[in-house]
């Protein structure tokens, strides 16, 4: 007995029939960069004042995250203070919700500990494969125990060597993570890319935000080189995110003008290819 298949290709055509825009708009901050200064303003042991941040679930997530390592955070008037005179290992289990992000860099932050750290959220986030990021850590002494390569997951730290491996094919919150925990492990270490980087702007966002908190980052052939070096207090502006801008820029060349703020051609974002 026999089965054809048929194939049906289907086409949708879209005409733009006009019309004119015309305006000024401010479009939301980035929420890469938000969760990335809050993290980094905890661990610079001072007062960071951050303007302009993407304030959402998330985000928040991030901010819960950090209180429990003994930072202070304060919303107001549109900004985070963030305070910390030293952290510790967090008091509670961080909880992050359903963000994804604050677990990854969660995770390498809570290496430095040599107390039990557990990280868990939502049932969408216990989905989420961390697998690689564990074995990281795994190769360089950190004892990690989770469902599966999945959250809950607990970090028993501190980190023993001096060399991490990672697979960058998989997400590059993995690799940020192991880049914002590295200069505080008190030897060099180096961080080896195993497989092809994926979204390697989102990695050159974290670095040049560590060099806005006092952190010098070495790319080398292999990947990462960073010296021991402490995150150094300092006031920071989340930039304005590319890809909200994308809708109104895309109009604006359609028909008329539009001016977007806020935004900026140096920075490493890679959606800022739209322009």
């Amino acid at each position: 007995m026999g089965c054809n298949t048929i194939l049906t290709t289907v086409r949708s055509d879209i005409t733009f029939n006009g019309g004119e825009v015309s305006g000024e708009v401010t479009v939301p901050p980035s929420k890469s960069y938000t969760h990335r200064a809050i993290l980094m303003a905890a661990l610079s042991g001072g007062r960071c004042v951050i303007s302009n941040p993407l304030i959402s679930f998330d985000t928040l997530a991030t901010a819960d995250a950090v209180r429990s390592m003994g930072a202070t955070v304060i919303q107001e008037d549109g900004r985070f203070i963030v305070e910390s005179h030293g952290l510790h290992a967090p008091d509670r289990t961080i909880d992050v919700q359903n963000s994804g992000t604050t677990m990854r860099l969660m995770t390498g932050i809570a290496a430095l500990f040599s107390e039990k750290v557990t990280i868990t959220g939502d049932e969408s986030i216990k989905k989420r494969p961390m697998g690689p990021l564990l074995e990281a850590l795994q190769g360089c002494g950190v004892t990690c125990d989770s469902n599966d390569g999945k959250a809950p997951i607990t970090i028993t730290g501190p980190v023993k060597g001096d060399t991490i491996r990672i697979d960058g094919g998989m997400s590059s919150q993995f690799v940020s993570s192991m880049l914002m925990m590295s200069p505080l492990v008190g030897r060099p270490m180096d961080i080896v890319l195993e497989g092809n980087l994926v979204s390697k702007p989102y990695v050159d966002i974290t670095t040049s935000m560590m060099r806005r908190f006092g952190i010098t980052v070495q790319e080398t052939a292999e990947g990462y080189h960073i010296e021991p070096q402490s995150y150094r207090p300092c006031d920071f502006t989340v930039p304005s995110d590319f890809s909200s801008s994308a809708f109104p820029l895309v109009a604006g060349a359609l028909s008329g003008k539009v001016t977007v703020d806020g935004l900026d051609m140096n920075d490493p974002q890679g959606d800022k290819k739209i322009v």
